[in-house]
This record gives structure tokens, C-alpha cells and sequence, in this order.
């Protein structure tokens, strides 16, 4: 999946597989009865193998993750709570099919250390059967299997959830199914003939496909802009983004920099939270026949927004409580030696040789910081490299991340900003939707 948002995401990481069928060729489907199977190499457990009956009598989550998959990492201190708060009537059981123990238990202590989750639910490390047996091709992919072992529902890692494990103990199955995601090519948008300038189309969610979006206006490549399955939302944050100039691509418009000023704001947002509802997903693919440029690329994605939504745009200045970066000691935060790193997770905060910009922007598109509802501003005015920085810190508590930056010369402040805001809101000829 190719997917630029902050955390947008992070909900879907796409963990590309080949499978080969058990059964003749019949994995384990929704009605199944799961066979007797034996779990291996299983940490945080009184033995390191575990049968399937061992689970009888509890709801038994087979939770499918990899340490590629950001949300799925994200998500243990939910699991935990929820272990906790079903206590007796659920078992979770984390399942990572590609990675063995020396790999996961570096993971899970480096969380524990940095005050993040203590994860104590049992998992199974280096089982590759088990995407044979349950059909796995992304993460998170939830196998919901009952008291009497048999499989109920096979979800996406949104569907587990306080809610639903209520109603499936209840007898009750109200989840959709994880869909099956076709393989997306490149071939999508086709340039149109000498004789069409431009073409747009405006499509409804198109199902077993990844949430995808892609712009470019190079000769090698095309001139086109597409974005699929996504919100209205998602569709402004795009056609009013910046161009990436140090990497070619556009990037959204951070969330905490959108208002949604309308009456029909849970729609745009993409419906009723945490699950989604794909009625107000859409498609929108754009390609124009001669050379042109991004801007030109948006400027004309804006126009169709105009005309296929009933809302208006417009950028205003307004104040919010931002996350103010500044500068306290140049001589701790400057690049001295060493090659590029910049990855920063829910634990780790590693940087070095690149800049603040760089950072910013990092944390803006590839973590949860790019929904949250503070902006970044950046006041350090420093244009230099910087580097140096190892921590192992919650990165999401911005008290423990602000200690963790002091020493290296970097100040972390919550402050109040003016900033610049796309405001979204109804027409004022219209009532509603």
C-alpha cells in the first residue's frame, strides 16, 4: 500500500505474502471449527508451545501483527486494557508469523522501558503455518474464535474493541468482514489521446482495494493526480497540500490544520468513528494530456471538489494551541558525524543528519502526531543539519518527549500560535446535505 498520511496513517500496513493453501487448498473460513492446532515459539506464556483447545470456554482474539505494521505496535496498550477489563472471558494472543523471538523481545522490553505498555499477552513469534491456515495477506487481521472454537469473524484491527467483544460474548455479530485486497498496478490512469486535454472522474469506494493516492507531473512518470479511497476529508487535505519540494510528492495538510466548520462534518471526516463508514469514501483520478505541473494538477482537483460537494474552502488565520519547537544550544544540536537516520516510532526518537524541516515533516505524515489536534511550529530558524539524537522515549507524551530533547539542545513547548487553517463549511445557499 502506498499511503503518505500521518496516520492515516498508520491504520492499514500492507504485508505483502505468498500462501500456500492448507486443506486441499481450504484455509479456515468464518463458521469453521478451528482444528487442534499447536502454537509455537510463544513468549510471555508458562510454555512456549500452546494448543488451540487449551482456549476453550473464552472468546480467543488471534491478533496477526508484524513490527512493520506502526498501528499494530500502537495498539497494545488497548490490548492490555482490554485482556484486563475481560479478564476470565477473553484471550488475546498476539500471532507475528515473519519475525522470532530475538527480534519481537527487543520490541516489546524497549516499549516497557519507555513507559509505554508492560506487554504481558502471550505471542507467538516465527509461525509461518499460520497464514496458511487463516488466509493472511495484511495486518492487523483479527480472527475472532468462540468459546466452543468455533471462527466467528475475521476483521480489521479497528473491529477489536471493547463494543464488539461485548456483543460477540452476547451471542451477537454485527462486525464487517476484513475485506481482500486486490494487488494495485500503476496502470490505473492512462494518459488520454492527443485530442483530450484533460479528464477527471469522481468514483464511489471501490472495494478489495488499498487506500492509495499518487501525484506526479514528470515526463517519465505522467501528469496526473489520484486518490483512492478516502474521505472528503482526505480529498481537501490533498488538493490544498504543499509541494514536498526536498522529495517531489505532495503531502497532506496536517489535520490539526483543518476545520470542519459544516453540518455534515461526521460524513467528510468519513463516518462514525473508529470504524468508518465507506459511503462517504471516494475515488478521484485526474490526468491531463499535456505537460503540466502539481500546481496546476490541484488547482484543477479544486475545481472538481467545487462542483461535486455541496461545501466551500477557504484559509483563515486562527489561534491554536501548538507544539513550538526552539532552539536552546546550537553547539548539542548540530550534525557532526555519521549517516542518515530519521525514524521515529511510539518508542524511539533517532535523528541525525538531517533537518528540523525534515523532522517536522516526519512526524506530521508518518506518525500519530498528524491527526492530533496540535500543530507544529517551527522556531528554531536553524537551516543547518542537526543530528545525535538516540532516545528510547514515549514519544506521544509530549512532557516525557520535551525532558528527553533538553539535553540535546531542542525545546518542546506548548504554546498559542496563529496559524493558518483550511476551514471547511457549508455554502451559504445550502442547508445540508
Amino acid at each position: 500500500m502506498r499511503q503518505r498520511g500521518a496516520y492515516l496513517l498508520c491504520t492499514l500496513c500492507m504485508i505483502a505474502c505468498i500462501l500456500t493453501p492448507v486443506r486441499a487448498g481450504i484455509p479456515v473460513k468464518v463458521g469453521d471449527k478451528l482444528p487442534e492446532y499447536t502454537f509455537i515459539h510463544v513468549i510471555n506464556h508458562p510454555t512456549t508451545t500452546a494448543r488451540a483447545s487449551d482456549f476453550r470456554g473464552k472468546l480467543l482474539l488471534l491478533d496477526f501483527w508484524s513490527i512493520g505494521c506502526t498501528s499494530c505496535v500502537e495498539s497494545w496498550p488497548k490490548l492490555e486494557h482490554l485482556q484486563e477489563q475481560f479478564a476470565g472471558k477473553i484471550q488475546i494472543l498476539l500471532v507475528n508469523p515473519w519475525q522470532n523471538e530475538s527480534v519481537v523481545r527487543p520490541l516489546i522490553e524497549k516499549r516497557r522501558s519507555a513507559g509505554i505498555v508492560d506487554l504481558t499477552i502471550p505471542t507467538v513469534c516465527q509461525d509461518r503455518a499460520l497464514l496458511k491456515l487463516f488466509d493472511v495477506s495484511t495486518v492487523p487481521h483479527i480472527v475472532w474464535v468462540d468459546a466452543a472454537g468455533v471462527v466467528r469473524s475475521i476483521t480489521e484491527g479497528s473491529q477489536l474493541n471493547a463494543s464488539n467483544i461485548e456483543a460477540m460474548l452476547a451471542g451477537k455479530n454485527n462486525m464487517p468482514q476484513k475485506e481482500i485486497y486486490e494487488r494495485q498496478t500503476d496502470a490505473i490512469v492512462e494518459a488520454p489521446d492527443d485530442r483530450v486535454l484533460w479528464q477527471s472522474t469522481f468514483s464511489a469506494y471501490r472495494r478489495g482495494t488499498q487506500s492509495s493516492m499518487d501525484a506526479f507531473a514528470i515526463p517519465e512518470m505522467g501528469y496526473f493526480m489520484r486518490v483512492v479511497n478516502f474521505p472528503p476529508r482526505e480529498l481537501y487535505r490533498y488538493a490544498y497540500s504543499q509541494v514536498y519540494g526536498r522529495y517531489g510528492h505532495l503531502r497532506f495538510i496536517p489535520a490539526s490544520r483543518v476545520k470542519l466548520a459544516s453540518r455534515d462534518s461526521v460524513y467528510i471526516q468519513g463516518g462514525p468513528f473508529p470504524h468508518g463508514d465507506t459511503a462517504s469514501y471516494h475515488c478521484y483520478e485526474l490526468v491531463s494530456g499535456r505537460p503540466t505541473t502539481l500546481a496546476e494538477l490541484q488547482a484543477r482537483m479544486r475545481h472538481d471538489l467545487q462542483g461535486q460537494f455541496p461545501w466551500q474552502t477557504h484559509w483563515e488565520k486562527r489561534v491554536r494551541s501548538c507544539l513550538v519547537l526552539t532552539v536552546t544550544d546550537t553547539t548539542r544540536l548540530r550534525y557532526t558525524e555519521g549517516g542518515h537516520t530519521l525514524n521515529i516510532t511510539d518508542a524511539d526518537f533517532q535523528v541525525n543528519r538531517v533537518t528540523v524541516t525534515d523532522v517536522i515533516e516526519y512526524l506530521e505524515e508518518m506518525t500519530r502526531y498528524g491527526i492530533l489536534s496540535y500543530p507544529f511550529v517551527d522556531e528554531t530558524n536553524y537551516r543547518r543539519r542537526i543530528g545525535g539524537i538516540n532516545l528510547t522515549v514515549n514519544v506521544y507524551d509530549i512532557d516525557a518527549l520535551r525532558h528527553a530533547l533538553a539535553p540535546h539542545g531542542l525545546s518542546l513547548q506548548l504554546a498559542d500560535r496563529i496559524v493558518d487553517v483550511l476551514v471547511i463549511n457549508d455554502r451559504a445557499e445550502n442547508t445540508g446535505r
